[in-house]
């Protein structure tokens, strides 16, 4: 799993004509108007954008609106869902 930037995620979504609007890069980035921080991670040939936002008593919640790539996200890889879970343990700390 890579956490990427936003060119190389738009690099990767270009290979995925399917993709759907909420997982844009440029949405992500829309995002972090209004408090969110987008991460994007590329694992394979699936990845995710995810938004973390700081919520009130010292919370974070990360929301992924939906995953991207092959059928292996969709069909429940634990492998891609061990990689999500940790980014989020990773970047909620330090966000």
């Amino acid at each position: 799993m890579t956490e990427v930037t936003l060119t190389e995620w738009n690099q990767f979504l270009t290979k995925l004509p399917d993709a759907h609007l909420l997982q844009m890069g440029e949405w992500g980035e829309l995002k972090k108007d209004f408090g969110w921080k987008p991460v994007r991670i590329i694992s394979g040939d699936a990845g995710a954008q995810i938004l973390f936002r700081h919520l009130p008593l010292g919370f974070t919640i990360g929301y992924m609106p939906k995953a991207v790539g092959s059928k292996q996200w969709a069909e429940g890889s634990d492998q891609f869902w061990r990689e999500v879970d940790f980014i989020c343990k990773r970047i909620v700390p330090y966000f």
